[in-house]
This record gives structure tokens, C-alpha cells and sequence, in this order.
């Protein structure tokens, strides 16, 4: 009896898990670009400056927590290429492991494309991060009071919370992807 109940959810579950992703990454992506528009520099030229960021004192332990942000975010971004590569070296090396997701039809599809879209969040969020870090030393540099912005503030932070956000939800996306491709296959 457990048996027949468990073949018959098979396709249901595909697709909960495949609604699940397309949710996850559209909840990450309003999130991280609705963030990115309220204050990224970009988008307020022209207008008065929609965040402040507080300062902080620089010194060699300021420099040195800035560094160890970078570090960590480079080693996140190193994670998400080993990710990604995992996903298309599994895809391509094991024969007919790309026939099986595409034959297994649209949910192992749409999860495949939304884990690769967080990924791809993930890159992005990193290089913009890198690039609001870069602007911050550049504004430390041209004060004469030993200041600069705190890279602590969440006007700048989020997007390294969000660049480990999207790198895990795509990671989680992944292995739903291939967890129902292999586990939830039909007879």
C-alpha cells in the first residue's frame, strides 16, 4: 500500500520542488535587485542620496576586517564556480545524464534553470559587492580624516549576505534538480 501511494505522489512532488525553486529564485532576485535599486550609486545620480552610510575609523584592524570580507567572498564566489562546474560536469561527464533531465520533462528543467539563475546571482552579487567595496576605499582615499564608510552598514553588506543567500538556495536547488531525476523517476 505505501508503495502505490509513494508512486503516485512521484509527479506531484516534481512538481512542488519545481515550484519551490521557481519561488526560491524569484524571492532572492526581488530581494537583491529591489535592494540594489533603493541604493546603489547607479541609480541615484541625479537624485539626492537615498541611503547615508555611516563612517568608520581606519586603521590596520579596519583594514584588515575589510580584507577578510574580500577573502570570504572571493572564496564564496570560488565555491559557486566549483558548484556550477559540479553541475555541468555531472550533466556531461555521466552518459545520459542530460538525456535524463530533459527526458525526465519540465520540473527537473525548471529547477535545473532557476539553480543556475541563483548561481548566476550569486557571480553577480559578488562583483557588485566588489564594486561598492572598491568606491568605499576610493572615498576613504580622497578624506583627509582617517574615515571611510562602514562596509558593515546593510546599504552595503546585503549583497554579500545575498551573494552566500544565492549560492547555498542554488546549491539546495541543484540537488533537488538531480534528487528528483534519479529518486522521483517513474516506472
Amino acid at each position: 500500500m505505501k508503495i502505490n501511494w509513494f508512486r503516485k505522489t512521484r509527479t506531484p512532488l516534481r512538481w512542488v520542488f519545481a515550484l519551490l525553486a521557481v519561488s526560491v529564485f524569484l524571492v532572492a532576485l526581488a530581494y537583491a535587485v529591489s535592494q540594489y535599486v533603493r541604493t546603489s550609486r547607479f541609480f541615484n545620480r541625479s537624485g539626492p542620496i537615498v541611503t547615508k552610510i555611516p563612517d568608520r575609523a581606519f586603521n590596520e584592524m579596519t583594514s584588515n576586517g575589510m580584507q577578510a570580507r574580500l577573502n570570504m567572498s572571493n572564496s564564496w564566489f570560488q565555491a559557486g564556480l566549483l558548484v556550477a562546474a559540479a553541475i555541468i560536469g555531472f550533466i556531461f561527464a555521466k552518459k545520459g545524464e542530460a538525456n535524463l533531465i530533459v527526458s525526465r520533462g519540465a520540473p527537473e528543467i525548471i529547477m535545473g534553470i532557476c539553480a543556475i539563475l541563483l548561481l548566476l546571482s550569486s557571480f553577480v552579487c559578488h562583483v557588485l559587492y566588489l564594486n561598492e567595496i572598491s568606491y568605499v576605499y576610493f572615498l576613504g582615499g580622497e578624506v583627509q580624516d582617517d574615515s571611510l564608510p562602514d562596509i558593515l552598514d546593510w546599504n552595503i553588506n546585503y549583497l554579500f549576505i545575498y551573494q552566500f543567500g544565492s549560492l547555498i538556495l542554488g546549491a539546495f536547488v541543484a540537488f533537488l534538480t538531480f534528487l528528483s531525476a534519479h529518486m522521483l523517476k517513474g516506472d
